[in-house]
């Protein structure tokens, strides 16, 4: 990583957290009580620097607050703890539905036939391009540490194995 970036994410991770956000981490985050101390403050510098490079969009009526940012903050920002990170590199925009939200889709059945239609879905990851989630299911998740189908985990897990340069099903990891 380039000197002025590690020097800009310093001076960011250096910075008071925000009391509002505590309150957020607190209150909303089921699983951030179980973190020990260590862990709670490595969380809450990557949740800064997230927070100051990545952009935020609602659609469909969705007004976007500081507690949203927060939640969708914490949640991709526990898969980043003891680990070094560039922040999801190619990511710079989480899009945010009230609810589920429509893609289309094409599907390649047996006998060559290609199927296309609208799918309803809670999240999803592109290489190079956004993140989509639904602000109901990642407020959800948050509440219940022991919610399986965890939206954020899920779509930054994609984020994390694409940062090889495929979606194969293997994040970069140390040996």
């Amino acid at each position: 990583m380039f000197g002025f970036k590690r020097k800009r994410r310093e001076r960011i991770r250096s910075l008071p957290f925000p009391k509002k956000w505590q309150k957020i981490l607190e209150k909303d985050i089921a699983y951030y009580h179980y973190l020990n101390s260590e862990d709670q403050t490595e969380l809450r510098g990557h949740i800064l620097i997230f927070r100051n490079e990545k952009k935020f969009e609602g659609f469909d009526g969705m007004e976007i607050t500081d507690e949203i940012k927060v939640i969708i903050a914490v949640q991709a920002c526990i898969l980043l703890l003891h680990r070094e990170t560039n922040y999801y590199p190619t990511l710079h925009t989480i899009l945010v539905f009230p609810h589920h939200f429509y893609s289309q889709v094409k599907e390649r059945l047996p006998g060559g036939i290609i199927a296309e239609g609208e799918q309803g879905r809670l999240g999803e990851s592109w290489y190079r391009g956004p993140i989509i989630l639904s602000w109901e299911n990642v407020r959800r998740s948050a509440h219940d540490h022991n919610d399986k189908h965890n939206v954020v985990f899920h779509e930054f897990a994609h984020q994390l194995d694409s940062e090889s340069g495929e979606n194969e099903g293997t994040p970069l990891l140390p040996q």
